[in-house]
């Protein structure tokens, strides 16, 4: 679902194989299923990755858990 708001392969890649890679693909799916442009969208995945980027590096860390937990959950906030 990456390439409906990426181009460069590459990226999708990087997004992909990276940390947390089904987690934003999820994450991705549910952007584009309610509606989000492509530029909001890209916005809201690149936030996602710096979380996930930033939780990998306190590892143990109780907030990874919680994204974890919640990224399965329907999420009122995610609609509009």
């Amino acid at each position: 679902m990456f390439e409906k708001f990426f181009e460069c392969p590459s990226r999708i890649k990087t997004l992909r194989e990276g940390p947390g890679g089904p987690l934003l693909e999820g994450f991705t799916t549910e952007l584009y299923q309610v509606g989000y442009a492509e530029g909001t969208g890209r916005k809201h995945i690149r936030a996602a990755e710096h979380l996930i980027h930033w939780t990998e590096t306190i590892k143990g860390s109780s907030l990874l858990l919680t994204f974890v937990a919640i990224s399965g959950k329907e999420n009122p906030c995610l609609g509009h």
